[in-house]
């Protein structure tokens, strides 16, 4: 949890799994908040399975991070996930 004024640095992982597709990020992180979301941080070949949130806050308030993307099972079929982080 981050507090107003105060640095925040924080990467959020998914499971180390190969992704189908692009792993789709969206948020409520506002362009004035204060804080950037940043993709595709981790390290290869999972790189896109992290995301980072950073910044200095400049605003109170709750934010929402939702992470959605599609990978495939032991058996060849595709297993959809959704995550939501506030």
């Amino acid at each position: 949890m981050g507090h107003v004024d105060q640095i925040y640095n924080e990467k959020i992982e998914i499971e180390k799994v190969i992704l189908v597709d692009d792993l789709l990020v969206d948020s409520n992180i506002t362009n004035d908040s204060g804080l950037v979301l940043n993709t595709g941080v981790g390290e290869p070949p999972y790189s896109d399975n992290t995301i980072e949130v950073k910044g200095t806050p400049i605003k109170n308030g709750k934010y929402e991070i939702i992470l959605e993307g599609q990978t495939r099972n032991a058996y060849g079929g595709n297993i959809n996930f959704r995550k939501n982080m506030i």
